[in-house]
């Protein structure tokens, strides 16, 4: 089996030992992240904590979808997202598939999707997002879904899902992404990825 390896230090993605372009970072060449409180994303205290309530979200939920949670350990910030994902899988009774798996598309890209989820036969790629909808949200879901299908020939992904989690007391936001020409967009960023780093 291939080694998949993230490396957090640097948020780097390894195959075999071989550096290949994450998802998020190819998208990033072409919609770069934006502080919209007047400073750089580095420099901005607010951006930070979105970034870090972002990640404790995902251990949350993913630590939820294991059974492994303790809920008094969970941040008050945190909490209203939790719960609003918990009553997301209350609500739809999934079969939850995999959770936070690193995946490859051949030797050309890498990364880490959220979950799949089988309700009712159906096999749902699922982001989850705690910060505004962006458009480009589509073609990061594409890229999961193609490299799953790529590795999962046998159980395709047949639906993709944005869910947003805002934190209200309003069940969560399910976005279904099905343009078919979301992964040929990415691929195209892909490309472009390519010929950057080749420079």
């Amino acid at each position: 089996m291939p080694n998949l390896v993230f490396h957090t230090e640097n948020h780097t993605y390894t195959l075999d030992g071989i550096r290949l372009p994450g998802v998020t970072e190819i998208i990033g060449r072409r919609y770069p992240y934006i502080c919209h409180h007047g400073s750089t994303s580095d420099a901005c205290e607010q951006c930070k904590y979105l970034r870090d309530l972002g990640h404790a979200v995902h251990a949350a939920t993913a630590y939820s979808d294991r059974g492994t949670l303790e809920e008094s350990t969970v941040d008050p910030a945190v909490l209203p997202r939790l719960n609003q994902w918990q009553r997301l899988i209350a609500d739809f009774k999934p079969e939850v598939f995999a959770i936070e798996k690193i995946v490859h598309y051949k030797n050309f890209y890498m990364g880490t999707l959220d979950r799949v989820l089988v309700v009712e036969k159906r096999v749902i790629l699922v982001d989850i997002k705690s910060g505004a909808k962006m458009k480009h949200h589509s073609l990061q879901t594409s890229a999961y879904a193609g490299a799953w299908n790529e590795m999962n020939q046998k159980k395709k992904i047949n639906e993709r899902w944005a869910v947003y989690l805002d934190g209200s007391d309003m069940p969560a936001k399910i976005e279904i992404h099905n343009k078919p020409g979301d992964f040929p967009a990415f691929l195209n960023l892909l490309s472009f990825t390519n010929w950057e780093m080749s420079q």
